[in-house]
């Protein structure tokens, strides 16, 4: 019925969420299960692609990228030999081996034996392996200076000044305003022991959150083609709005490449979890801001 329909779209989404868990639950306890039953059989060396295939899809990453390595060295067939190792280098990423060991299996790959998908792969791991190597070799120097052109919301602090967490952003991307509630609550919650610094940069188009009855944090109507003074206008209303007790540096797309940014934003649970840690703070005290997150992405 025409009058129920926003409502049973979202009903929908919720069932076919909810049956595509319980069938991923499925999938992964077969895989575990078939692992067991057959483990006689799965352990021989002709039988290591099934086996990897089997324990990526029960979630063991590690051992994975064991059996592709060894299917890769048995194999008679040389694009199979090097799909494999393709599918052992993205493990070897996934796993949290670091990127350096997932590039030295892919630097074992001959691009040219490769299959048609395994090609696609190939690139976009060389690619992405090339940027994970980079941000990894910044850690424990200097962090790479962010020029600050404008300051939206809280004071930047005094010049020179250091910051603690590094929040890249654009105020058009839903997700990144989603976490933005989580961040203001993380500001409040260490207080000195952290400052938050939000980084963005002139993009053309921006969401306007003037309209009082727009609703936080997707309510904004997006605006294009604007010139740098209008949006870093429309920019501040977003941050009066969002009550931001962080400054928001706008800087240039320098910023970004320095510090090898590919997507935004981070996991905020993760930063949680990172700070509480390096703080010594209890895991249970970053609570509050993991439910602010999922309250405001509804």
């Amino acid at each position: 019925m025409p009058v129920l329909e926003g409502r049973s779209g979202g009903i929908e989404q919720r069932a076919y969420a909810a049956a595509f868990e319980e069938a991923r639950a499925a999938q992964l306890a077969a895989a575990k299960e078939a692992l067991v039953k057959h483990a006689a059989v799965l352990e021989d060396p002709s039988a290591a692609r099934y086996r990897a295939q089997l324990q990526s899809t029960a979630g063991d990453n590690e051992a994975a990228m064991k059996s592709y390595l060894a299917y890769a060295k048995t194999s008679d067939s040389a694009q199979e030999s090097n799909d494999a190792l393709v599918l052992a280098a993205n493990l070897c990423k996934v796993s949290g081996a670091g990127a350096e060991a997932a590039k030295t299996i892919l630097d074992q790959v001959d691009a040219s034996q490769l299959s048609e998908s395994a090609q696609r792969m190939h690139k976009s791991l060389a690619s992405g392996l090339a940027a994970d190597i980079k941000r990894e070799q910044l850690h424990g120097r200097p962090a790479p200076r962010i020029a600050g052109l404008h300051v939206l919301g809280a004071a930047a602090g005094k010049d020179g000044e250091s910051f603690s967490l590094l929040q890249f952003l654009a105020t058009w991307c839903g997700p990144c305003r989603v976490v933005i509630p989580g961040l203001v609550e993380m500001q409040k919650k260490y207080g000195s022991d952290l400052q938050v610094l939000g980084v963005t940069r002139f993009y053309g188009y921006c969401s306007d959150f003037s309209d009082p009855s727009a609703t936080l944090p997707h309510g904004g109507k997006t605006v294009r083609d604007i010139d740098d003074e209008a949006e870093l206008a429309i920019n501040r209303v977003l941050a009066e709005r969002f009550e931001l007790n962080y400054p928001i540096v706008v800087s240039d797309a320098a910023a970004g490449q320095d510090y090898v940014v590919r997507g935004i934003p981070t996991d905020r649970a993760k930063i949680v979890k990172t700070v509480d840690r390096l703080l010594g703070r209890t895991a249970t005290e970053g609570h509050a801001e993991e439910a602010s997150d999922k309250k405001h992405s509804k």
